[in-house]
């Protein structure tokens, strides 16, 4: 079974987000590759490099997310505009 930080990923939603990703950067590698490839011509290998740079930041992005907490205020914190405390929610405990 799953344990550690991988605990997050052993659930339905993280695996089928993560095979989304995959299954479109595969198609769109293979699409890419057959329009504009990357050996015949520069702008082909600008085009290849520019998607598999935001594919590569897209991965590392979504498990930053799914690793990482969403944050901690400290106790008693305030926006320093009073009117802005309508858009808070408290969790209670």
């Amino acid at each position: 079974m799953c344990f550690g930080p991988f605990k997050r990923v052993c659930h339905w939603g993280p695996l089928v987000a993560l095979g989304i990703i995959k299954a479109i950067t595969f198609s769109t590698v293979t699409c890419l590759s057959q329009w504009w490839p990357p050996q015949q011509s520069a702008s082909g290998t600008l085009v290849f490099v520019a998607f598999s740079s935001s594919a590569v930041l897209t991965l590392y992005f979504f498990l930053q997310a799914m690793f990482t907490g969403p944050g901690v205020l400290p106790a008693g914190w305030r926006p320093e505009v009073e009117g802005d405390t309508r858009y808070l929610q408290y969790q209670k405990h």
